[in-house]
């Protein structure tokens, strides 16, 4: 794996270069007069008062300086992000997607697996992972966990929750040709997003499931077979 750029603020950077000016020439500059002053009313070495109050000037303009520049952020964020809790600004994987463009699907994996381990709260890496393992390196039920993992333990929004749910069942009729490990998927999708169109293709389909499931126990005809040759191994698959 490619060896990680080291983080840099270069805003946090160019905050203290500007309070480092400031301090030189206002804080050292004016700490001359105080020096002096000092030296008079306590009864210093001019010298030593000197450098005293240089020091203090220079000191109180630096972090006085960061100091306020803190605090305006701070305000900053309380004005536009009052709760804390807004939507964060998506992030761009861009090494993982370049190797994927790059063909190099397999780099682009690992780098998107690591991406999870560093955001795990992000379900974008989540989603290109299952898009890599279903279509380019032939691994569906790797497909399927990665999608798992983006809506049960990632934070995504209701639609990503729902195309998540969605696609596993895709995988386990259209490529796993398993019918039966979608159903409790179809269910979910029912139960979480009643009144959406893929709730209402989804309930369609567990009737359908049902009653299939019926002819099996009574008449001994193999569910799965039926399913495919009812719906089509290439047609449309549950949810769709």
């Amino acid at each position: 794996m490619p060896k990680r750029l080291k983080d840099i603020d270069a805003g946090d950077r160019a905050i203290r270069l500007k309070a480092f000016m400031w301090a030189f020439f206002v804080g050292a500059f004016g700490g001359i007069p105080i020096g002096l002053a000092l030296s008079r009313l306590m009864g210093f070495h001019p010298l030593l008062g000197l450098v005293l109050g240089i020091g203090l000037g220079f000191g109180g303009t630096y972090y006085g300086s960061l100091f306020i520049a803190n605090r305006a952020a701070r305000a900053a964020e309380i004005i536009y992000n009052p709760s804390g809790e807004s939507t964060p600004r998506r992030r761009e994987y861009s090494h993982a997607a370049a190797l994927a463009i790059q063909g190099k699907h397999e780099d682009a994996a690992a780098a998107y697996e690591a991406h999870v381990t560093e955001f795990p709260e992000d379900p974008e890496p989540y989603f290109q992972l299952a898009w890599l393992c279903l279509d380019h390196l032939g691994r569906p039920e790797e497909a399927i966990h990665w999608y798992a993992r983006a809506r049960d333990e990632a934070r995504p929004t209701d639609a990503q929750a729902l195309i998540a749910t969605q696609e596993i069942a895709n995988i386990y009729v259209r490529r796993l040709r398993t019918p039966r490990k979608a159903i409790p998927e179809l269910a979910l999708l029912c139960e979480r997003f009643p009144g959406t169109p893929a709730a209402e293709m989804a309930q369609q389909e567990l009737q359908e499931m049902r009653a299939l499931l019926a002819r099996e126990r009574e008449e001994g005809v193999d569910f799965t077979d039926e399913f495919l040759q009812r719906f089509g191994r290439d047609g449309d698959s549950p949810g769709d």
